[in-house]
Formats: structure tokens, C-alpha cells, sequence
């Protein structure tokens, strides 16, 4: 007997429905496939404008036009991010560059102090220096909207494409660019206003102390004292105004204390005194101004205070023997063209070298000799000790002005070339050197 299986049966009816169900569950998860992988498609796309995102996330399936619309305002938000990154990284670059330029820029300045005989930079900056010369001078509405353009151009999505805002910015630059130019000039106003405190208050301790020095002396203290209230970092030594006073105005006060010691060589209270003591007084002011790169102003004091002449004077402030090749030279130069008991001051000459032309023979050894001083060797003296050997100096000393640029000499061997020389004996040269022992130019080391 055949059984026969209401239609309407719970099992049938089972399957009927997840028959059903898959048939729309199926197409569904295919819509969510395709959708997902289409917005992994378009995250993976990088530098697009929001114009071909939002063409893109059109394309993509199943994308609804709320989310759409979404998507394109995300987009121009991302945009805007990736462009306010650019112009980050180019300030970044902007201000390292500009950094570097002004380090550049304050080396130059240095170096330009540094020729000029000056080894301590002002605390007025050449940046406050410019802004006052090169004072800022407004835009007019023509640069504002050429800068504005050139700021769109570069970068577009910063300003929203909208053109009006980079010229909105663009105002904004020259606004600061004139208010950075006005604190400038009033920082170089204060630093000024620093700079000629310390210089008053150097200058009325100078004046208690009695401090009598050269002019350019005085002023490489003053510079000092005010380069010592900078900080530490910047080249100073973090003073205060009142530490730096009495700090360089003792210092003047030394100096000038020195320069009185050396007034006195050559008068009677040093003629009679013990000849080593006398050597000894001369050596150590020597060694002093040497230690501070003076030995010019030594000279001259020298010659202008004491009465010595120029070849003298600067013999005693650059000593031969100071120099080592030059001292070995002229240690090893014979004697010429003298007679035994021609000068009590020098050593007498062997009788081999009498009558060899001066002129001749100083002519032939010039070049070593140039040579031999170097930057550091004093013309003058160089002069005294060949005339005391017998040779000519002046025919050393015109060598060397014609070959100034040729040996490349320094400005101060320049200035000694120019100095007088007398051809009358002083006696103030032969009381110095024969009292105080000073018998023998060259010493042997």
C-alpha cells in the first residue's frame, strides 16, 4: 500500500525555507564581497585630489550616495591633512636653511672681524644690523596677490582650491615679516643701549684708576668687557654688567701699569742700575706685551716716550732669538767690512771678512733672509743686527719693499718699512744698550 505525504508536511516546508534563505542570503554576501574589496581597492590609492577620490569611490559597487557623499568629505579633510603635512615639512625646511644661513652669515661676520685685527664679536647682531639699513617697506596689493598666487600654486589643497585664502595668507607673511623687522630693530636698539652702559662704566673706572693706554688697546678691553656679559653658549663668559666693569677695568688697570714700567727704561733710575737687573726688567715687560700681541705699541712706546730710534726700539720689542730659524741664520752670518775696534757695542770681526762689499754681500743673502723672518720676524731688528755685522740694512729693508706682495708680509712688518732711520748715532740707543748690558744682538739658543 502506497503511502502518500501531505503536501503540507514539516520537512518539506524545512526545506522549501533554506532553499529560500540561500537564495537571497548568497547574493547579499557577494554585494558585501565585491564592496569590501572595493574600498580596499581605494584605500590603497595614495596622492589623489578629492575630485578623483570621489570618481573613485563612485565606481566602487554597492557604495550608497549618503556614503558617497561621506567619502568625498573625508577626502577633502584628508586632503587637507597631507597638504598642512607639506607645508609643515617645507617651514621645517624653510627655518633649518634659514637657520644655517644665518650661522653662515655670523662665521662671515667673525672672519670679517678677525681681518680687521678684532677677535671679539660685538652683541649687536648683523641681523638687527640689516633690519635697520634695509628697513621694511609695505607691499603693495600687486606683491600680495603675486605671492598668494605662487603659495596656491605650490600647494592648492591647503587653501581648498579656493585662491582667496592663499592670498589671505599672503598678507598674513608680509604682517609678519614687517612686525620681525620692527623686533629687530628695537632688540639692536637694547643691545646698543647695553653696549654703551658697559663702555660708560669701563671708561669712568678707567678714569678713577688712572689708566693711561694706547687708544686700540683700550678698545680690544672694552670689547672684551662687553662680549662678557653674553652667555657662554654664544662666545661669552655670562658676566653681569657690574662683574665685566671691574673685571677688564682691573685688567686696563694692569696694562696700564705695564706701559708706566716701560716709560722708564733708558732714564737715569734704570742706567744705574745692576746690568742683569736691567735685562731682566726689559725681558719681562717684553714677555707681557707679548702675551697680549702689543709688541707694536711696545715699540713705539719705545720710540715715542724713551727716545730710542725706530730700529732700536723694535730690536728690543722682537727679539731675535725668538725666532728660531732667523736666529739661526744670522747666529751663523760672519762679520764684514770692519775693523776691530770699530764699535765697542758689537762683536769685532775676523780680519778674513775685512773689505767685502756690504752692498754685495747683504744683496746675496736677502732672499734666505726674507725667508728666514717669516711673518713673525720684525724688519727693524733684522736691520739693527745686520748693520752691527757690517752689512748694509737699508738694502735689506728695500728688498723688502720690493717685494712686499711677492713675500706676502704682514701689515705691521708694512708699517716698519715705514718708520724713520736716522743715519745720526742717538745716545739714547747707546746709554740703553751699553748700561744695560745689551752688548751682544744675537743670542744663541
Amino acid at each position: 500500500m502506497v503511502q502518500i505525504i501531505p503536501a503540507g508536511n514539516q520537512y518539506s516546508m524545512a526545506g522549501a525555507n533554506f532553499g529560500q534563505g540561500l537564495s537571497e542570503q548568497i547574493p547579499k554576501e557577494m554585494e558585501h564581497y565585491r564592496l569590501s574589496q572595493g574600498l580596499k581597492t581605494l584605500g590603497q590609492k595614495e596622492n589623489l585630489s578629492p575630485m578623483q577620490f570621489a570618481t573613485e569611490a563612485a565606481s566602487v559597487y554597492g557604495l550608497s550616495p549618503e556614503q558617497q557623499r561621506q567619502f568625498g568629505q573625508l577626502a577633502r579633510l584628508q586632503a587637507q591633512g597631507h597638504a598642512l603635512t607639506n607645508m609643515n615639512r617645507s617651514a621645517s625646511d624653510t627655518t633649518k636653511n634659514f637657520t644655517q644661513d644665518k650661522s653662515s652669515q655670523f662665521q662671515d661676520y667673525l672672519k670679517d672681524i678677525n681681518k680687521n685685527d678684532r677677535k671679539i664679536p660685538s652683541i649687536t647682531s648683523p641681523e638687527g644690523l640689516n633690519a635697520a639699513i634695509n628697513s621694511y617697506v609695505s607691499p603693495t596689493d600687486d606683491d600680495i596677490i603675486k605671492q598668494g598666487a605662487n603659495l596656491f600654486n605650490r600647494n592648492p589643497q591647503f587653501y581648498e582650491n579656493d585662491p582667496q585664502k592663499a592670498i589671505e595668507h599672503s598678507r598674513r607673511i608680509f604682517d609678519q615679516e614687517r612686525v620681525r623687522n620692527e623686533d629687530l630693530i628695537k632688540q639692536r636698539d637694547f643691545q646698543i643701549g647695553v653696549k654703551n652702559k658697559i663702555s660708560q662704566d669701563l671708561k669712568s673706572q678707567a678714569g678713577k684708576l688712572g689708566v693711561e693706554i694706547p687708544s686700540d688697546v683700550y678698545s680690544d678691553i672694552e670689547d672684551k668687557a662687553i662680549n662678557a656679559i653674553l652667555p657662554k653658549n654664544l662666545g661669552g663668559e655670562g658676566l653681569t654688567e657690574e662683574q665685566s666693569m671691574k673685571k677688564y677695568g682691573k685688567m686696563a688697570d694692569e696694562i696700564s701699569r705695564d706701559y708706566k714700567s716701560l716709560d722708564t727704561l733708558g732714564n737715569y733710575s734704570f742706567i744705574a742700575q745692576n746690568p742683569k737687573n736691567a735685562r731682566s726688567i726689559i725681558n719681562n715687560l717684553q714677555e707681557k706685551f707679548e702675551e697680549r700681541d702689543d709688541l707694536e705699541n711696545f715699540g713705539d712706546t719705545l720710540i715715542d716716550k724713551n727716545g730710542l730710534s725706530a730700529p732700536y726700539a723694535y730690536y728690543l720689542a722682537n727679539p731675535i732669538r725668538k725666532n728660531k730659524p732667523l736666529n739661526n741664520f744670522l747666529s751663523k752670518l760672519s762679520d764684514i767690512n770692519k775693523s776691530k775696534d770699530s764699535d765697542p757695542m758689537f762683536e769685532s770681526v775676523k780680519k778674513s771678512n775685512i773689505g767685502k762689499n756690504p752692498e754685495f754681500e747683504t744683496e746675496k743673502i736677502a732672499p734666505m733672509l726674507a725667508e728666514a723672518m717669516g711673518k713673525k720676524g720684525s724688519p727693524l731688528a733684522i736691520y739693527t743686527e745686520l748693520n752691527s755685522k757690517g752689512y748694509d740694512g737699508d738694502v735689506y729693508l728695500d728688498y723688502l719693499v720690493k717685494n712686499r706682495k711677492k713675500l706676502n708680509l704682514t701689515e705691521k712688518q708694512g708699517r716698519e718699512l715705514d718708520k724713520p732711520r736716522s743715519w745720526v748715532t742717538n745716545l739714547n740707543d747707546r746709554w740703553l744698550f751699553l748700561f744695560s748690558g745689551l752688548d751682544k744682538l744675537v743670542e744663541q739658543e
